[in-house]
């Protein structure tokens, strides 16, 4: 056993130079802390210098497989996401596909979904984006900005080059973002 301040430790490990910082510590109750002698969770992790990635799956040749970085960010198939979730794969000849399943199968009231969400009537527009890098891009969202209408953009954003919108009464436009009519 090795006391670490108040901790009691079942096992430590440290570096070359042990007041430099842990490496690895075991609390008698089984919490495990990785740069860190107060490990508060059953795994703990700390960055030693702030910008080191805070867990990451390689491969033997450091290949990045998944990562959680010191923002927060999850990338799977990149060492670096720039984004709450990153998702990165070049896969020569066939898709690169992400799926969000619900398996059951007994009830009609078992769904899959997708949400895009933003925090109110002040935020942005809730919207996804499909892009073919260097050329086209097309958006499909609601309009927040434009009394929450349902718009096809031919852009990374809504409002810009509209091309299909739907307002909240049905009435439907192409090439206007003010239709007047169903269709």
């Amino acid at each position: 056993n090795t006391s670490v301040g108040n901790e009691t430790a079942f096992m430590s490990v440290w570096g070359d130079d042990p007041t430099s910082g842990v490496g690895l510590f075991v609390k008698k109750a089984g919490n495990v802390g990785i740069g860190t002698t107060s490990p508060a969770y059953k795994l703990t992790i700390n960055s030693t210098n702030g910008t080191d990635n805070l867990f990451q799956v390689a491969t033997t040749t450091n290949q990045g497989i998944m990562v959680i970085n010191n923002q927060g960010n999850v990338g799977i198939g990149t060492v670096s996401p720039n984004n709450g979730l990153t998702v990165s794969k070049a896969s020569v000849g066939s898709a690169v596909r992400s799926d969000v399943i619900n398996t059951d199968n007994t009830n009609g009231a078992s769904h899959a979904w997708f949400v895009s969400s933003v925090g109110g009537t002040s935020a942005g527009d809730p919207f996804i984006t499909f892009d073919i890098s260097g050329t086209t891009d097309w958006s499909l969202g609601a309009d927040n900005s434009d009394s929450d209408k349902l718009k096809i953009s031919q852009s990374t954003a809504l409002g810009t080059t509209d091309r299909l919108t739907i307002d909240t009464s049905g009435n439907v436009g192409i090439g206007t973002t003010q239709p007047s009519s169903t269709l």
